[in-house]
């Protein structure tokens, strides 16, 4: 019978009650408490009852009034940590048994009830445990069937689940990665994306990642388990070579005979599981190399998105760029811009001395001192050209950005203009030199609705060549 079909038909009420956590931590404490025992297997109801209070003291549960147990039951009264364990022997979770020698009740878990809790334990484990999980778990098992006499197959067989996991962990680490390129696309203010790489930097795959780019590093190992790997081949070809002349020796249908066929046909499962452990390395490697780069683009995508928000301020407050979007939807653009036009000509800057300043009498004779030379001026620190990354662009690979994005003539940006981020440092490059009218081009046409990738954010807009252009 499956531990499935053993399952009671209340054991799953335990997720459906409020006190969910405090009965998982409970079953915890009492299989801890269960597996220091030397000279019994289970615990009894008075220790079972002090393990619980333990546990209700420590996080300051104070159990409500509430019926969780049938009507006309004795123990709907009792005290807090009876009542939890009389619901846990109820559901299924423990296994109550009396002892007529001792007089009492023992509590054990039955086999269905510890594969739950295997799973509980990971779960809430602030550590987990990599061992089976590393490349360094890897190369032991193919090392050890190496030096086997009996040679094993069973344990290249747990080196092939090994590798399997290890490039599940990556997958798992890579799809963490996205979700937290997501969760820093949208944040908005600087606290939320350092709020966003406190998470990424204290959870559980960026130790993992430590650990496979130190101690257990993917390069550190990968020519030892290639050279490993090589040897075993080796091996097991030299010793199918003399069990094949052996058994050309001996009686077909023979004992002897019979072990030397098993011994070869184990020998090339061997080569099948070796080649596979191999070609799950290459997908590791393929993984691995890809992490990094994430990592190093997650990086750089976070500094350019801080070094944004403390250049242009955050999006809310970016009222400019609304004002103009509702002003090209107004039917009245035309009045509104002349009304602006007017209140703009009727201000001036504030002087301290002006034109109809109270005159006053020098009184006194100042002597003469030069005025400092004038010093040439400094890039302001906010211009955007200092935000902005050059790198080493030609002209030509410009030019090629610009005819691969032009239709009929035209240079128009679409969502499918920027497929990296060097494309986006050449669409800063074309922008800058059309506003600047250079290069012959002059920008015809813009979009209110921006565009957001890599952490940045640009506008669809197109270019067409000016009429004095030579080109």
């Amino acid at each position: 019978m499956r531990l499935k079909d053993r399952i009671p038909g209340d054991f799953y009420k335990l997720f459906a009650s409020k006190y969910r956590d405090n009965y998982i931590c409970f079953l915890l404490a009492i299989y801890e408490e269960t597996t220091r025992l030397y000279s019994a297997l289970c615990l009894t109801e008075a220790e079972c009852r002090a393990v619980i209070d333990e546990c209700m003291e420590a996080e300051g549960l104070i159990p409500s009034e509430d019926e969780e147990f049938e009507e006309g039951d004795s123990l709907v009264y009792s005290p807090g940590s009876t009542r939890f364990l009389y619901n846990l022997a109820q559901w299924g979770w423990l296994k109550r048994d009396f002892d007529e020698r001792t007089n009492s009740y023992f509590y054990s878990f039955p086999g269905y009830s510890l594969t739950y809790l295997e799973t509980f334990r990971k779960l809430w484990s602030e550590e987990e445990d990599l061992s089976h999980e590393s490349i360094r778990s890897v190369y032991s098992l193919l090392h050890t069937y190496l030096t086997d006499r009996e040679k094993d197959v069973e344990i290249l067989g747990d080196a092939l689940n090994a590798s399997k996991r290890l490039l599940q962990l990556l997958s798992n680490m890579q799809d963490g990665m996205r979700s937290y390129f997501d969760e820093l696309s949208r944040q908005k203010d600087i606290r939320g994306i350092q709020e966003v790489l406190v998470d990424e930097i204290n959870n559980t795959d960026s130790r993992k990642y430590a650990l496979l780019t130190s101690t257990d590093s993917f390069y550190r190992y990968k020519e030892a388990v290639k050279e490993i790997v090589q040897e075993i081949l080796e091996d097991n070809e030299a010793r199918r070579e003399r069990l094949e002349r052996e058994l050309t020796a001996l009686q077909p249908e023979s004992a002897q005979a019979l072990r030397c066929r098993k011994n070869i046909d184990r020998s090339r499962e061997a080569d099948s599981l070796v080649y596979e452990t191999l070609r799950e390395f290459d997908f590791i490697e393929v993984k691995y190399n890809r992490l990094i780069e994430q990592k190093a683009v997650f990086a750089a995508r976070a500094n350019a998105r801080i070094r944004y928000l403390l250049r242009e301020g955050e999006e809310e407050d970016d009222n400019l760029m609304a004002f103009i979007g509702v002003l090209r939807r107004s039917p009245d653009q035309e009045e509104i811009l002349t009304q602006l036009g007017e209140s703009y000509a009727l201000t001036a800057l504030s002087r301290v001395v002006g034109e109809n300043s109270f005159y006053a009498r020098r009184d006194e004779k100042r002597a003469f001192e030069p005025a400092p030379p004038e010093l040439p001026a400094t890039p302001d620190s906010s211009d955007l050209t200092d935000f902005v990354v050059r790198p080493e662009y030609t002209q030509k690979e410009i030019d090629a950005f610009i005819r691969k994005n032009s239709r009929g003539g035209a240079f128009s940006v679409t969502e499918d203009t920027v497929s990296g981020v060097a494309d986006l440092e050449k669409l800063l490059f074309v922008w800058r030199d059309a506003a600047a009218g250079d290069g012959g081009m002059r920008i015809t046409g813009t979009d209110s609705e921006p565009i957001r990738k890599f952490g940045c954010k640009y506008t669809k807009f197109t270019m067409e060549k000016s009429e004095n252009s030579d080109d």
